[in-house]
């Protein structure tokens, strides 16, 4: 888009993204694979729409609060274990948080444009947090957890075309033999 600056310096052992501070026009920033720790200068930057911050030393996401308007995220690969910060991103559609410590998805119950979610091998156990969220079209969350899927059942947005996978958790009878038949009935892909 016209006026609008992307950065992405993948895989080149940064540390230090005070240098982006100012950068009025930054709408994409990917900086995977990198060495970074510290995510304050971003709260700096409320242009930014999509953030790659994946494979980094990252373990708190507090700064990425003042950034109202983000829209996609990918912090996986880190040592995050708390989402509240993402609490209040209302217009996150996509999240991709594999590989992390997170076990507590309550602060996502709010997010209702997320409609793309990837939290594979973390430790997550309870999907509360996701059965007001209609617009899950993609939930991924491979070796976690997990045992009930009820919640999942209980969203009226899940539905034809929708992919659920579930593969490496230790599901109960009742997710296996009534949960995802429910979840196939309403038209998801369940793959366990």
């Amino acid at each position: 888009m016209p006026g609008r600056l992307a950065a992405e310096p993948d895989s080149n052992s940064i540390s230090d993204l005070s240098p982006l501070v100012g950068m009025a026009s930054l709408h994409t920033l990917g900086v995977g694979n990198n060495m970074i720790s510290d995510l304050t200068p971003l709260g700096q930057i409320p242009t930014l729409r999509f953030v790659g911050v994946g494979q980094n030393q990252i373990d708190d996401l507090s700064p990425l609060a003042a950034i109202g308007d983000l829209e996609a995220l990918n912090c996986a690969e880190n040592q995050i274990s708390d989402l509240t910060p993402l609490a209040g991103l209302i217009h996150l559609h996509y999240l991709y948080m594999n590989g992390n410590q997170i076990a507590d998805l309550a602060p996502l119950a709010g997010l209702s444009a997320l409609d793309e979610l990837y939290a594979n091998v973390n430790d997550i156990t309870d999907l509360t947090p996701l059965q007001d969220l209609p617009l899950l079209k993609v939930i991924v969350l491979e070796y976690n957890a997990i045992s009930d899927l009820a919640p999942l059942v209980a969203n009226p947005g899940v539905g034809v075309g929708d992919t659920i996978r579930l593969i490496g958790n230790p599901l109960s009878p009742d997710a296996i033999d009534e949960q995802i038949p429910a979840l196939e009935a309403k038209g998801a892909v369940v793959i366990w």
